[in-house]
């Protein structure tokens, strides 16, 4: 089985997704996404991994404040509506979920 495509696997170096090079590459495939037709799958596959973790999509938000729980939720709906109209096989989905939660993990690293 193949990875879905992240900023952090496209980029080698997990160092480069909060540098200059990281963010032209993230701006480079949003704007073909959103603006052109000539995304190519590796955008396509950046963008979704990118909006899927920055939501907190596949992330539990634990109970306590209920205005952060508010907040995630709308986070998570936002993704949600894109994610309605796309068509993905059933191992787009788990690849897409794997990639999400290694962006996640790579920011926790990076935070610690």
């Amino acid at each position: 089985m193949s990875f879905w495509r992240n900023l952090q696997r496209v980029l080698k170096n997990p160092w480069d997704k909060h540098s200059s090079i990281g963010e032209k590459r993230l701006a480079d495939a949003y704007q073909r996404v959103f603006e052109t037709q000539s995304a190519s799958d590796e955008d396509r596959e950046i963008v979704l991994a990118d909006l899927a973790e920055y939501t907190g999509f596949y992330k539990i938000t634990a109970p306590g404040d209920l205005e952060l729980l508010q907040f995630a939720n709308g986070q998570r709906a936002v993704f949600a509506r894109i994610f309605q109209y796309l068509r993905m096989s059933d191992a787009d989905l788990k690849r897409l979920e794997e990639a999400a939660l290694h962006e996640a993990q790579v920011h926790y690293d990076e935070d610690i």
